[in-house]
């Protein structure tokens, strides 16, 4: 038994009982811990060790590199551009083209030769801007005129190395972001009167780098989903979570995961699991089984992301050494946008219900609150404060003579109790 030894403030008594159900409660699910024989499930495989990295919304797996430039620094730079309502003229200053509108649409166009292809988005570098900062860029083909439809916006900037607000507009996200665009223009919104400066444009690629989403699907993350943070792998289409293992060869053995989406936007993908006999298999091995196929919508979402819970039976594979594939796809033809999120596969795991000699007892904890050490017999103080613990103490418990809260308030001690965290 271990005392709380917090000061004692009024006559606050408060008994706890807390039955922990780690042998006992009805139902079946291997997620609620019972079943009709009340045995309790343990974990025979954990595909996830311990994720000890955090995983936001974003990881860096992109590999850029600068396609074009387009400076702002020469009358030669100035020269392709044609530019509309810039009333009260334009002048080069240094390594940017300072002007100034009486309107709030300045804007300037010019003629190119893009592979849409080969460039996933624009970058404008732009300063001196307030009030409305958006920057818009429209493009056209071959016999197209600027419209709406072929146009893009951003509102927010990133700031660069010289601390020049940089406007980054993902082309590569518009379905009309293709072939040779042979024009291209620029508006800066911007308060009128107020001299702005547009420093450069450039245009990039935006490629996923092979080696850097392989090392990333290579290890486990903590990943939030509405709320709900799970040790979880990464799940990029074309790169299978594969795991070699032995299956319980009795106690009802189930795989439990769970799986989910980060994407915002996007097309749907599929998520599967199968099993198939290991490398090092003996002949006699299972045959190649899909035990799930489904597939989520990120539409499905629409009111958060979350975790999709799954338990897999795997009693027809008991005794037997498999390998586990976990796989995603999009079947559509689509190109999920691993830079916005990854589909997740969350505590993959293998349980197993524990044979009737491997069963825990039963325990009944018991707290008491507000009770100094110090006032009890049992610790040595004078009176006989507490004659029935100490005659049980003696008899079955273990007597703890030094013991440190985790916290001096009871709450999160108490909660400690449960985790084992501090």
């Amino acid at each position: 038994m271990i005392p709380h030894r917090a000061q004692t403030r009024g006559a606050r008594l408060l008994i706890m009982l807390a039955m922990l159900c780690t042998a006992c409660g009805p139902g079946g699910d291997p997620a609620v811990g019972g079943g009709a024989d009340a045995s309790p499930w343990r974990v025979a495989h954990a595909l996830i060790a311990d994720a000890s990295v955090e995983l936001g919304q974003h990881i860096e797996i992109r590999a850029r590199e600068r396609i074009f430039r387009w400076a702002f620094a020469t009358e030669d730079d100035v020269a392709p551009w044609t530019h509309r309502h810039l009333d009260q003229g334009f002048r080069l200053d240094g390594d940017s083209l300072v002007f100034r509108a009486g309107s709030r649409n300045p804007s300037f166009s010019r003629d190119c030769a893009i592979d849409a292809a080969a460039v996933q988005r624009i970058r404008v570098h732009r300063t001196g801007q307030a009030g409305d900062a958006r920057v818009r860029i429209y493009w056209a083909r071959a016999g197209e005129d600027f419209a709406k439809g072929r146009s893009l916006v951003v509102e927010q900037a990133e700031t660069g190395d010289a601390l020049v607000p940089i406007y980054d507009l993902p082309l590569f996200r518009h379905p009309e972001w293709s072939g040779t665009i042979v024009r291209i223009r620029v508006d800066l919104p911007s308060t009128a009167n107020r001299p702005m400066r547009l420093h450069a444009i450039e245009g990039w690629t935006d490629q996923v780098d092979g080696a850097r989403l392989a090392a990333a699907t290579a290890q486990p993350f903590k990943i939030d989903l509405g709320g709900d943070v799970r040790d979880a792998l990464l799940g990029a289409p074309g790169i299978a979570q594969t795991r070699t293992l032995d299956v319980p060869a009795d106690g009802s053995p189930t795989l439990r995961l769970a799986y989910g989406l980060q994407q915002r936007a996007g097309p749907p993908v599929r998520f599967r699991v199968r099993v198939g006999p290991a490398a090092d298999a003996s002949d006699g091995a299972v045959p190649e089984t899909v035990l799930l196929d489904e597939t989520l919508a990120v539409v499905e979402q629409a009111t958060g992301a979350r975790w999709i819970e799954h338990s897999l039976p795997l009693a027809d594979y008991a005794g037997q050494r498999l390998q586990l594939t976990l796989e995603t796809a999009v079947d559509d033809g689509s190109v999920l946008d691993l830079t916005q999120g990854f589909p997740v596969w969350a505590d993959p795991r293998i349980v197993h219900r524990a044979v009737e000699a491997d069963r825990p007892p039963n325990v009944i904890l018991v707290l008491i609150d507000t009770l100094r050490a110090d006032r009890l017999s049992l610790y040595g103080y004078a009176r006989e404060t507490s004659p029935r613990l100490t005659q049980w103490a003696q008899a079955r418990g273990a007597v703890f003579e030094t013991v440190v809260a985790p916290s001096p308030w009871t709450l999160p001690s108490h909660v400690s109790l449960f985790t084992g965290l501090d």
